[in-house]
C-alpha cells in the first residue's frame, strides 16, 4: 500500500497510524525493569544447561530463549562465557552432545553472534577456543565450525583499540551543563581531578586492549605454528588473524613472519591467504609522502576565472600543461625534477580543486635505500625473507602456476602484493627478481605460456606501479632494463595471455601522470600494425595500446591524434580480427569529441573530419546493384529468370585470393574484374571497420547520436542486401540497430529524417526495406522528441509514400510500421487516413480474358495492394479491441478475396490474424457488428462444413 513513485516508506496516513499504534504498544510491554537478579542467574544457568542437553528438540528451544535473553540482559553473556568455553576444551568427561550445544550458542541467531562481539576481553577467549574445537570429525560439527567461521567473516566489526576523548568534547560538555538551558541537568559539571582520574582511566583501558589485541595475534600465531592444529581449523586460524590488520596497530612482528613463510606453503588455500595478509601489512607499512600545495594557474601562467562557479569542462589554457607532449617528456634529471607530476587524471577538466596538493620533490620524501637496521620489526620480517634467493624462486614458482586451465586471470592480488614490495623497499628485491621476469616473458612453451605471461603480467604492472616516488636515476636505470623486456613480452602474446597484458598496461596507465610514463607511452605507441607475430599479435598491440590510451582519457591527444593518422591507412586491412580491433581503438580515439555546455572545443581527432576523410572512399559502395535489380527483376508479381550479379559474384571471392575466373550458384562462370573489384572490395572493409566503429560507439559513449553520422547511413543501408557476404551483413544489421536504439538530439532530428528520405529514395529496394525497420526503433526510443506535428507529418508522408513501392518487401514493412505506429498511438487513426486507404484500394485493374496471358497493369496492381495493405494495418494496430471503424474495414477488405496475388493473400492473412486475436473475447467483440456483417464475416473466418 506504498507509493511507489513518492519514494521509500512514503505510506497511507492510516497505515502510519497502525504502525505508530503498534510500537507504542512495543514499547510498553518491554518497559520492564532490566534489574539483573540472583534469579536471572539461575535461569540462565538453567537455560545454559539445557542448551548443551543430550535432547536435540531441547536444545534448539533453549537456545533460542537464552539468545533471546543474551538480547534482552546486555553483557549477560559474559557470566555464561566460562562455562560455554569450557565445553569446547577436548576432555573425555564432556560429551559429544555438550560440546556441540556450545558451539551452536556462540553461533546465535541471524547476526548475534558471541564470536563477533565488540569486546577485545570476549574475542580473545571465543577465538583460540574455536581454533582448538578440532577433536570431533562429525559431518554436522565440520559444518558448524565453516559456518560459524562465515558468520565471524561477514559481521565482524573492527573494533577500537584506543579510544580517546578530544578536549573540544570535554570542552562543549562542561559549556553544555552550564549555559543554563532547559531542562537543567541534574549533574554538576565534572571537577579537574575528576577529569584527570578519567584521563588516567582511559589510557589504562586502551593499554589494557593494546595487551590483549597482541596477547591474541601472538596465540593465534603459536596455534598455527606449533603444527598440532589440523589443516582446516589452522586455515581457520590464519583467516581470523587476518581480520585483525589495522590501520591504527602494527601487526606484532612474529605474526608477519608467520604470514610471510606461509607464502611458499604447498597447500593452495593457506598461499592465497598469506598472500593477501602480506598485501595488507605492506600497505599498513607504507609511509607517508609529503604534500605541498601548488597553483596550477602559477604553472601555467594564466590568470585564474574572475567567476570561480563558472565552470568550463576541456582543454585550457591553464589545463593544457597536463597533457601529454612528445616533444616535451621528462628524459633529465633537471626536466624530471622541475616537472609537475598530477597524479589525479580528473583534475584540472571541470576545474581544480580549492586546495590542490602534490607530491613534494624526492628530496623532501622519505629514504628509498633503507638498511635493514632502518627497518621496523614488522619490515625486517619480510625483508629476510623476500632477500632469501631460495624464497623468491618458490615464491615465482608459484606464483607462476596455473591454477585452473583457461581461467585464470590477471591477479589483482599478486599485482599488489608486489606493488607494495617495490614502493616499500625501492629496489633492494629488484635483483632477486629480473631473472625470474626475463624468463617468464620469453616464456612460449605450449603448457606454461599462459601461465608464465600472466606472472610477468602482474610483475611488470606491479613493479611500473610500485616505483611511483623513485627518483630520475632509479627510474630511468628501471627503465632501460624493463623496455626490451615488455617489447619481448608484447611480442610473444598469445590468445591465452593478451588478456593479461591488457589489464597490465591499462593498470600501469589507471591515475597515473602520462609524462612520467613517457618511456611506456612511446613504447605502445611504436608501430603496432608491423605486422611481426601476424594479424594477432597487430590486433594485440593495438590492444595494449587502446587499454593505456583509454586510462588517460583527456591528458593524451597528441597521442590520439598520432594514433589515428597512424591507423587510417590500416583501416582496409585484409584480416578480420585487426578491422575489428581497429574500430574498437576508433571509438576510444573520438570518445571525448562531444560539445560541452560553456566548454572549449575538444583537442582530442574530431569526428565530423575523419568522416569527411573517408566518405569518398565508401561512397561507391552506395551504387552497388543489386542481384535482383541486374537481372531486370522489379517486382515479385512478374516472375522472370534471375541472372547473376557480377558485383554479388566477386564477393564469392575470400579477401586475399587471387584473380580469376568463378562460378556462381546458376553455373555461369564470372570472370572477376582486376581493378573495380579490387577498389570495391577495399571499400566493404573499410566500411566494416568503420561499422565495428559506430557499434562501439554507440555503446561506450553517454551521449546522443552525433549528426555526422548519419551521413554514413545511406551507404550502410544499401549494403544489407548482398547475399553473398554473410559477415558484411550481420554487420549492417547490428550497426544500423544500434544506431536506431541510440537518442537523437532535438537539434539534430531535422538531420536524421533528412538522411532517412535520402535512404528512401535509393534504388536499392534493401535499403528502403531496412530504413523502415530503422524508423520504427529510432521513434519508439526517442517517442517524446518525435512528438512535434511537423515531425509526425514527415513521418506519415514517408511511410505512406514507401506503402506504395514497386518493391512487395518494402510495402509489407511499410505495412507493419504503420500499425505499429497507429498500436502505439503515434499516428492517430483519422477519416483521411481511411478514405486514402479506401481510395486506393478502390482503384480499378483491367479486366484480362480467359486466354489472355497477359499481367495485370503494375502501376494499378501497386495502388490497390497499398490500399489493402493501408486498411489492412488498421486492423492489426487494434488487436485486442473493434474500434467504430473496423466492422466496415473488414467489409472492405472481404470485397478484395478475389483479387490478385498478392492481394488476395493480405486479406487471408489480415483475418486470419483477427480471428486469432478476437476468438477470446468474440462474445463481446461481436456485439460491434450488424447482423449483415456478421454473416459476411462468419462466412470469411468460418471453414465450411465438409458434410454440409
Amino acid at each position: 500500500m506504498a507509493n511507489k513513485l513518492v519514494g521509500e516508506k512514503q505510506h497511507m496516513r492510516a497505515l502510519l497510524v497502525d504502525r505508530i499504534m503498534l510500537q507504542h504498544e512495543w514499547r510498553v510491554v518491554n518497559r520492564t525493569d532490566k534489574t539483573f537478579t540472583d534469579l536471572h542467574k539461575a535461569m540462565f544457568s538453567d537455560l545454559l544447561s539445557l542448551s548443551v542437553s543430550r535432547y536435540s528438540e531441547v536444545r534448539i528451544q533453549a537456545q533460542r530463549v537464552l539468545s533471546q535473553g543474551f538480547l534482552f540482559f546486555t553483557y549477560s553473556y559474559k557470566l555464561l562465557l566460562p562455562d560455554i568455553l569450557k565445553n569446547l576444551k577436548e576432555d573425555p568427561d564432556i560429551p559429544h552432545h555438550q560440546f556441540k550445544g556450545a558451539l551452536y550458542v556462540i553461533l546465535g541467531t541471524q547476526k548475534r553472534c558471541l564470536a563477533t562481539k565488540r569486546n577485545w576481553d570476549v574475542i580473545s577467549e571465543v577465538w583460540p577456543a574455536i581454533v582448538q574445537a578440532q577433536h570431533s570429525e562429525k559431518p554436522s560439527v565440520q559444518k558448524l565450525i565453516e559456518d560459524l567461521g562465515d558468520k565471524i567473516d561477514k559481521n565482524f566489526e573492527t573494533t577500537a583499540i584506543s579510544i580517546k576523548i578530544p578536549d573540544k568534547c570535554v570542552e562543549a560538555a562542561g559549556q553544555l551543563l552550564s549555559n543554563g538551558s532547559q531542562p537543567t541537568p541534574k549533574a554538576q559539571a565534572a571537577t579537574c581531578d575528576e577529569i584527570d582520574m578519567g584521563l588516567k582511566e582511559e589510557e589504562k583501558r586502551n593499554q589494557h586492549y593494546l595487551e590483549v589485541y597482541h596477547k591474541l595475534c601472538d596465540t593465534l600465531t603459536e596455534l598455527v605454528e606449533n603444527g598440532n592444529l589440523m589443516w582446516k581449523f589452522s586455515q581457520l586460524a590464519m583467516e581470523l588473524m587476518l581480520m585483525l590488520i589495522r590501520h591504527d596497530t602494527p601487526l606484532p612482528s612474529r605474526s608477519v613472519r608467520m604470514y610471510v613463510q606461509n607464502m611458499v606453503d604447498e597447500t593452495l588455500m593457506v598461499r592465497k591467504l598469506s598472500t593477501v595478509a602480506v598485501s595488507a601489512l605492506l600497505k599498513q607499512q607504507k609511509r607517508s609522502h609529503k604534500m605541498i600545495e601548488m597553483n596550477p594557474y602559477e604553472v601555467s601562467h594564466t590568470a585564474p576565472p574572475t567567476d570561480s562557479n563558472v565552470v568550463l569542462p576541456g582543454v585550457r589554457p591553464d589545463n593544457k600543461w597536463l597533457c601529454y607532449d612528445s616533444a616535451d617528456v621528462p628524459d633529465t634529471k633537471e626536466k624530471w625534477e622541475s616537472t609537475v607530476f598530477v597524479e589525479k587524471t580528473h583534475w584540472g577538466y571541470y576545474s581544480w580543486p580549492k586546495s590542490m596538493k602534490i607530491y613534494a620533490p624526492s628530496q623532501d620524501q622519505p629514504k628509498l635505500s633503507r638498511n635493514r637496521e632502518e627497518l621496523s620489526e614488522g619490515e625486517k620480517a619480510i625483508y629476510d625473507c623476500f632477500s632469501d634467493q631460495t624464497f623468491i624462486d618458490k615464491l615465482i614458482g608459484f606464483l607462476s602456476l596455473e591454477e585452473e586451465k583457461g581461467k585464470d586471470k590477471f591477479s589483482t592480488k599478486n599485482y599488489t602484493l608486489l606493488k607494495g614490495l617495490f614502493r616499500n623497499f625501492d629496489v633492494a628485491f629488484l635483483h632477486l627478481l629480473r631473472p625470474h621476469l626475463e624468463r617468464l616473458v620469453a616464456d612460449t612453451k605450449h603448457d606454461t605460456h599462459e601461465s608464465s605471461q600472466r606472472c610477468a603480467a602482474e610483475m611488470v604492472a606491479g613493479l611500473i606501479r610500485g616505483s611511483k616516488h623513485w627518483d630520475f636515476e632509479r627510474a630511468s636505470s628501471m627503465w632501460q632494463w624493463l623496455l626490451p623486456v615488455v617489447k619481448t613480452a608484447v611480442g610473444n602474446m598469445a590468445v591465452e595471455s593478451v588478456s593479461a597484458w591488457g589489464t597490465c598496461f591499462a593498470t600501469i596507465s589507471e591515475s597515473r601522470d602520462p609524462r612520467k610514463l613517457y618511456p611506456i607511452m612511446e613504447l605502445v605507441m611504436d608501430s603496432p600494425l608491423s605486422g611481426e607475430g601476424g594479424s594477432f599479435n597487430d590486433a594485440s598491440r593495438l590492444y595494449v595500446l587502446q587499454g593505456a590510451l583509454a586510462q588517460q582519457e583527456w591528458r593524451v591527444p597528441q597521442l590520439l591524434h598520432r594514433l589515428l593518422d597512424y591507423i587510417q591507412p590500416h583501416l582496409m586491412h585484409p584480416y578480420k580480427n585487426v578491422r575489428d580491433r581497429l574500430g574498437s581503438v576508433l571509438t576510444s580515439i573520438f570518445l571525448f569529441d562531444y560539445p560541452l555546455p560553456h566548454g572549449t572545443a575538444p583537442d582530442s581527432p574530431q569526428r565530423a573530419k575523419f568522416i569527411e576523410e573517408i566518405l569518398p572512399k565508401l561512397i561507391m559502395l552506395r551504387d552497388m546493384k543489386e542481384q535482383d535489380q541486374a537481372s531486370g527483376k522489379t517486382n515479385h508479381v512478374i516472375d522472370k529468370k534471375k541472372v547473376p550479379d557480377e558485383t554479388d559474384a566477386a564477393l564469392l571471392v575470400e579477401e586475399n585470393g587471387g584473380a580469376g575466373a568463378m562460378e556462381t550458384e546458376s553455373g555461369a562462370e564470372v570472370t572477376r574484374p582486376e581493378n573495380g573489384d579490387s577498389e570495391r572490395k577495399t571499400a566493404i572493409k573499410l566500411c566494416k571497420s568503420v561499422m565495428k566503429w559506430l557499434q562501439g560507439n554507440v555503446n561506450r559513449t553517454n551521449y546522443t547520436l552525433p549528426p555526422e553520422l548519419f551521413k554514413l547511413l545511406p551507404i550502410i543501408a544499401p549494403l544489407e542486401s548482398v547475399m553473398n557476404d554473410d559477415d558484411l551483413k550481420r554487420e549492417c544489421s547490428v550497426t544500423m540497430a544500434c544506431m536506431a536504439q541510440s537518442y537523437v538530439d532535438s537539434t539534430n532530428v531535422p538531420t536524421a529524417l533528412q538522411t532517412i528520405k535520402e535512404v528512401a529514395g535509393l534504388s536499392s529496394w534493401h535499403a528502403r526495406a531496412s530504413i523502415l525497420s530503422y524508423i520504427q526503433v529510432m521513434v519508439f526510443g526517442n517517442l517524446f522528441i518525435f512528438q512535434d506535428p511537423k515531425y509526425k507529418e514527415e513521418i506519415r508522408e514517408l511511410v505512406l509514400h514507401l506503402l506504395c513501392d514497386d518493391q512487395l518487401e518494402v510495402r509489407e514493412v511499410a505495412a507493419v510500421t504503420l500499425g505499429g505506429f497507429l498500436h502505439c498511438g503515434y499516428l492517430t487513426m483519422n477519416k483521411d487516413l481511411l478514405s486514402h486507404f479506401e481510395k486506393l484500394s478502390s482503384t480499378k485493374l483491367k479486366k484480362r480474358k480467359r486466354t489472355s496471358v497477359e499481367p495485370p497493369s503494375i502501376e494499378s496492381l501497386l495502388k490497390r495492394h497499398a490500399g489493402v495493405l493501408g486498411m489492412s494495418a488498421c486492423v492489426q494496430a487494434y488487436p485486442y479491441d473493434v474500434p467504430e471503424f473496423m466492422p466496415q474495414v473488414l467489409m472492405d477488405l472481404s470485397d478484395h478475396l478475389d483479387d490478385p496475388q498478392p492481394i488476395q493473400m493480405t486479406v487471408k492473412k489480415t483475418l486470419s490474424d483477427f480471428r486469432r486475436t478476437h476468438y477470446d473475447n468474440w462474445q463481446d467483440h461481436k456485439q460491434k457488428f450488424t447482423d449483415d456483417q456478421l454473416v459476411v464475416l462468419t462466412d470469411l473466418l468460418v471453414s465450411p462444413n465438409y458434410y454440409a
